[in-house]
């Protein structure tokens, strides 16, 4: 949701390497929740490597808050600047996962000087975004950039892309950020707030921390719905009109649901998700999302392979009326 096709995790740790020997690397915590025990990770020196010429190929052993213990396949230590990956997310020089809001609404070199220039004049779908790249590429608000940018708040970052937006006509309503940045700019809303206590009575004391819901306006645009997502990458923000963004699959995708319903918390049991395809007949793009094939015979006997078929991607049909933030400090770990 959040890339732009190439898998793109975070910037790659400059740990020294030693083949076939496992070693400790820190990562980002949007990262984290994006791989798992057994995953395999490339390092390369951009975003659109070929993972053929991958500097280091990493398989995740074990996972400890934000260290993550990894065993290298080479011994080649990353240089400052090269990106993380998950393997298989490219053909060569192509995207082979969906094209996320990084690819919609891109960030790429703050937007500014002649790497983001190469970038945003390259063919995007056909179109050339560099035309008016605040309407094809949508509204873009640097905080790092800005005047008094050290002391600058996350709330009057937000407040400035919706005014970029709404002078592009949008009818935005919905923010997306980091659960981090949410914790903290509702902790900016809190120090804006007089609690008062009744003191004329015996009743004991209570009290609330925290919001559990917050909005956010400009003038007559108001949002309402603030969606704090550990995925989206830290230090990035995302105002959005929810019409203008939508995910188009050639597959059953109405199947593929984690039954937990708008922002709440919450996680499927494994144990009861879909219906058991082990003891199907063979069958190919069954509902229009499962193949089921036989598998290769295991230690524990015969097997069946099920595959989940999903081809898709997200799209952003009006850039025009969605934009891209970023709070004092992101950096662009996957530029090039």
């Amino acid at each position: 949701m959040y890339g732009s096709g190439y898998g793109e995790l975070c910037a790659a740790p400059t740990t020294a390497m030693t083949a076939n020997t496992a070693v400790d690397i820190t990562l980002p915590e949007d990262a984290i929740m994006k791989i798992d025990v057994g995953s395999k990770l490339v390092i390369k020196a951009t975003k659109a490597t070929a993972e053929s010429s991958a500097t280091n190929v990493l398989t995740v052993n074990t996972i400890n808050g934000t260290t993550v213990n990894v065993t290298p396949e080479s011994t080649a230590t990353a240089s400052s600047g090269y990106v993380l990956c998950l393997a298989g997310s490219t053909n060569g020089t192509s995207p082979l996962l969906p094209v996320g809001l990084d690819g919609w609404l891109p960030v790429t070199k703050k937007r500014s000087g002649a790497g983001w220039n190469s970038y945003i004049g390259t063919s995007f779908f056909g179109v050339d975004r560099s035309v008016c790249a605040d309407r094809l590429a949508g509204a873009f608000y640097d905080a790092t950039g800005a005047s008094s940018a050290a002391t600058q708040k996350k709330s009057y970052a937000v407040m400035q892309l919706i005014k970029k937006l709404r002078r592009q006509g949008s009818q935005c309503d919905l923010i997306v950020m980091n659960d981090s940045d949410f914790m903290d700019f509702s902790n900016e809303i809190e120090t804006t707030n007089t609690y008062f206590t009744q003191t004329s009575t015996k009743e004991s004391k209570k009290a609330s921390i925290g919001f559990s819901d917050v909005s956010a306006s400009f003038s007559t645009n108001y949002i309402e719905n603030i969606i704090d997502d550990p995925y989206c990458v830290a230090g990035r923000f995302y105002i959005l009109s929810s019409e203008a963004v939508a995910f188009w699959a050639y597959t059953n995708t109405d199947k593929v649901s984690d039954g937990i319903e708008g922002n709440n918390a919450g996680k499927v049991d494994p144990i009861n998700g879909e219906e058991d395809k082990s003891t199907d007949p063979m069958q190919l793009l069954a509902d229009d999302l499962f193949s089921v094939t036989g598998g290769n015979d295991t230690f524990e006997g015969p097997a069946t392979l099920v595959t989940l078929n999903l081809f898709g991607s997200f799209v952003v049909t009006n850039p025009s009326v969605c934009g891209v933030g970023e709070f004092y400090g992101s950096t662009d770990f996957a530029a090039a």
